[in-house]
Parts: structure tokens; sequence; C-alpha cells
């Protein structure tokens, strides 16, 4: 059985490079993009079953507030959506990508192992409104 691994690398306080791995082997890249604290998109790069990369490329839209509410391809199709619940709770999700993204209430990282976000300092957890861990001094 393999073991995933997760690298994470970030620029300007902001999620930039998202590497997994299986065994050592690289199977994905995520990018994410940014203006400022908004986020735009992603490029997801991954290998093929015959070794060869592909890519695809995902629109971030985003309301007021810096929710990721849809994900469209490089054609403005819809392809995934998020409606959330007034402390970042997801009410409903649609599409496959919606699954796995984890760019989403806010623009947080959300975490799909443990369902928090991770907001730089600590984690959030949507389901009840509550902290990980007291704030730093």
């Amino acid at each position: 059985m393999g073991s995933k691994s997760y690298e994470y690398y970030y620029g300007n306080d902001n999620l930039t490079l998202e590497i997994i791995k299986e065994n050592n082997n690289i199977l994905e890249y995520r990018y994410y993009q940014w203006n400022g604290n908004t986020p735009l998109g992603m490029i997801v790069k991954k290998k093929g079953s015959e070794g060869n990369w592909k890519e695809k490329i995902f629109h971030y839209w985003t309301n007021q507030r810096g929710n990721v509410i849809s994900i469209r391809d490089n054609s403005n199709n819809e392809i995934g959506s998020y409606t959330y619940g007034v402390i970042g709770n997801v009410l409903d999700e649609k599409g496959e990508i919606a699954k796995y993204n984890t760019i989403r209430y806010a623009g947080y990282y959300y975490d799909h192992e443990t369902k928090n976000y991770y907001l730089q300092a600590r984690f959030y957890n949507p389901e009840n409104g509550s902290f990980l861990a007291l704030p730093m001094k």
C-alpha cells in the first residue's frame, strides 16, 4: 500500500503550489493564482497512465467575501460550485471538481482529511465556527 504525502509552498501568505506524491513519486502539481488575497484559479498537472503530464486550467469566481462560489473551465462553463453558511460551512456542493478543490471559504485552504480551514496561523472548523487553537500573542 502506497503512502501519499503533500508538500505546500506559500508566497505572500497565499498557497501557490501543492505537490502530491505517492511513494515519493510526484502524481500531481496544483498551482494557485492570486490577486492579492483573492483566489483567481488553479492549474492542475497530473501524470497520466502512460507517464505523460496533462494540464487543466480552472478559474475561480468569488463573491465580495472572497468565497469561491463557482469553478469554471477555459470555455467559461461552470463545472463546480459552492453555497456557504454564514460560518463557512458548505451547504451545497456541485460538480466533481468541487469535491477535491481546496481553495474555498474566504479564499482559505480546506483540508479534506480534518475538514478544517487553514488560516495561516491556526485551523478553523466551519461546522461549529470554532478555532482549534488560541490566537498567537
